[in-house]
């Protein structure tokens, strides 16, 4: 790859780009979720009960109905991913994360559109709109 003035220009506006969303108020609300889930031992505790029950069931769910407990450790998982989605501050950081990709999922869309109409946009989010029916891809994960 040859470096040339046009590369340097990209760059220079990529880093302003950059400098932009970190004095965003989306990426701001998204930093102190963060923070807020990461001291709350309350959703700590939650995600961590969902993870070993998540783990005990996954070890059995192959076998369905034929495995000892099935039923009742896989009311487990879903009751303790219930008490993880209503829990305030888990719910919050989701928000705030979700609004933070569609700023990032329109800016790409927005450098896509300016090279071309049928460039595809993988966005990861079932439910973003790109305005163009047909000529988005994505992509989960």
């Amino acid at each position: 790859m040859i470096i040339t003035e046009n590369l340097l220009e990209v760059t220079d506006q990529v880093d302003t780009l950059i400098a932009s969303l970190k004095q965003s108020d989306a990426y701001k609300t998204y930093l102190a979720a963060k923070v807020n889930l990461a001291v709350d031992k309350v959703a700590e505790k939650k995600i961590q009960s969902f993870q070993e029950a998540t783990e005990k069931f996954d070890l059995i769910k192959d076998y369905g109905s034929y495995a000892p407990d099935f039923k009742r450790l896989r009311r487990t998982a879903r009751h303790a991913k219930r008490q993880v989605d209503l829990d305030p501050t888990v719910a919050h950081f989701r928000r705030s994360e979700m609004d933070l990709q569609t700023i990032l999922d329109e800016i790409g869309l927005a450098i896509a559109n300016s090279v071309s109409k049928d460039v595809k946009v993988a966005t990861g989010n079932p439910f973003f709109t790109t305005g163009r029916p047909g000529k988005h891809c994505q992509v989960k994960g």
